[in-house]
């Protein structure tokens, strides 16, 4: 994919413009919790913040390559159990029985 943004320049745009938006998406809440950031004393969190950014991210496209790569079910139907019987064996017939001792 670094090749492509590299040498592509419509890739280049779409990658930048992706971040772009990200970073606008997360500017958002940023602007809403700074007040309170401020307010309640917890400045040492905001030299964290650029790394919220990355992390989120990462975050995400873990969890998405974690959904994807589960294993799947193995389906069972009805018919495949019947097909993985074993065969019966055919009831034997009056020829091929042993002769009885008559006695």
């Amino acid at each position: 994919m670094l090749e492509l943004v590299l040498t592509h320049p419509s890739y280049r745009q779409n990658v930048i413009t992706f971040f772009l938006l990200y970073m606008l998406a997360g500017a958002l809440p940023l602007i809403v919790s700074l007040p309170f950031v401020v307010r309640y004393g917890y400045w040492r969190s905001l030299p964290w913040i650029p790394t919220w950014f990355a992390f989120s991210f990462l975050r995400r496209l873990a969890t998405l390559e974690a959904v994807i790569s589960l294993p799947t079910r193995p389906l069972v139907l009805p018919a495949s159990q019947w097909l993985r019987r074993p065969a019966e064996k055919p009831a034997e017939t009056a020829d091929e029985r042993a002769p009885v001792a008559a006695g």
